[in-house]
């Protein structure tokens, strides 16, 4: 019997990010670069196979360690309190939170290009309600 071949995953990055990368992904994880350091940390959302292999997840600055009553961050570098990070035009700080987050939320980067594009066409002054102002980067982008 041939085994089938596992099906590829497209991986979707929006244009203009110097500063950030997803590394690889599956197996309930995420390996990510913000700015200099590389992260893991959890997704229950990536339930296929990572690619890369373990050597490569060992190498993370920062591992988020997930359980029940003990969450936290192991770093495996010496990393400092924030850490600056840059979106095409805009620069902001990153950092370790308690709670797996960094600060960042790159996937929202299409968003942060879509209110600019809007903006700058719309031929008069604009009013914005940000309603997800968890981080200030859509703030920061509608400036």
């Amino acid at each position: 019997m041939t085994p089938h071949p596992s099906p590829s995953i497209d991986v979707l990055t929006p244009p203009g990010w110097r500063d950030y990368e997803l590394l690889d992904s599956g197996d309930g994880q995420r390996l990510e670069r913000f700015g200099a350091y590389t992260l893991s940390r959890p997704d229950p959302e990536a339930i296929w196979r990572r690619t890369l292999p373990d050597q490569e997840w060992n190498q993370a600055s920062a591992a988020f360690q997930h359980g029940e009553s003990n969450e936290r961050w192991t770093k495996r570098a010496k990393l400092p309190e924030q850490w600056p990070m840059q979106y095409e035009e805009l620069s902001f700080f990153a950092r370790l939170t308690p709670f797996k987050h960094t600060g960042v939320f790159p996937e929202q980067a299409v968003v942060w290009q879509w209110m600019q594009e809007r903006i700058a066409t719309a031929g008069r002054p604009m009013h914005v309600l940000t309603l997800f102002g968890y981080t200030g980067l859509a703030a920061l982008a509608a400036a």
